[in-house]
């Protein structure tokens, strides 16, 4: 992708962080309910949940820092066991990172827990 191409990447920022959103052992420990988003860290050993993260409606995948590659590794796993919701990345993204989140079943990007969002200018953000 050079500095021309434009990348279409949805930009999700009307999640509230109320009880709407609920940290991954919460919402496992109510019983996995669907109609919340699901927060996890990238920097947490999400590994034994996958199967359960498959069955969430949305998972909002927190970067911590944007050399922590896990959450890439993350998202494609859940996604090859049938994840079909929406799953938000938010954190601290590269603007050259958007292209590796779309391959890697990402649809959009969140507001990150502080509440702020990346801005990627030459990006179309819809």
């Amino acid at each position: 992708m050079n500095d021309n191409e434009t990348l279409e990447f949805a930009m999700t920022t009307d999640i509230p962080l109320t009880s709407a959103q609920m940290p991954l052992g919460e919402w496992l420990e109510a019983d996995r309910p669907v109609d919340v988003t699901v927060q996890v860290r990238s920097d947490e050993p999400l590994e034994e949940h996958y199967k359960a993260l498959a069955g969430a409606t949305r998972i909002v995948m927190e970067f911590p820092g944007f050399m922590d590659g896990r959450g890439f590794s993350h998202g494609r796993k859940i996604r090859q066991l049938g994840f079909t919701g929406e799953l938000l990345a938010a954190g601290d993204i590269l603007k050259d990172q958007l292209e590796f989140l779309l391959r890697c079943g990402f649809t959009g990007l969140a507001q990150d827990i502080a509440g702020s969002t990346p801005d990627f200018p030459g990006f179309t953000v819809r």
